[in-house]
């Protein structure tokens, strides 16, 4: 028997009743939890980038990958956090910024073409 599937999705664009123009709620919970994400990045990185770990043992690229990212500018808000935080504390400790990969990943329904428009107005 032939089953069909529905994915659900968040409406796509920039329109009235698009996610990107209406999740202000879920920007103010990213904006509150910036310190917990900030403290979890730097616990991660104190253990792959700490100073006794010889340089021949220290990760040469930081992956990130957002599973289920929105398709709106908060996405990129929270990746920016994450950039951020590790900028910060290589500049800080004067050491070599290792590679970094941001993977972003959702439904194939998933309006990746106007996060792409959002990058390219960033990048």
């Amino acid at each position: 028997m032939d089953q069909v599937t529905r994915h659900l999705h968040m409406n796509e664009g920039i329109a009235e009743t698009s996610y990107a123009s209406n999740s202000s709620a879920q920007k103010k919970s990213i904006y509150k939890t910036k310190a917990v994400i900030e403290e979890a990045i730097l616990d991660v990185l104190s253990k792959f980038y700490s100073s006794t770990i010889s340089a021949t043992e220290k990760q040469k690229s930081i992956c990130i990958a957002d599973l289920g990212c929105s398709s709106g500018p908060n996405a990129l808000l929270v990746i920016s956090f994450v950039l951020d935080t590790i900028y910060n504390r290589f500049r800080e400790s004067d050491s070599d910024m290792p590679e970094i990969l941001v993977f972003l990943n959702d439904l194939p329904a998933n309006d990746f073409k106007h996060l792409v428009q959002v990058l390219g107005k960033i990048l």
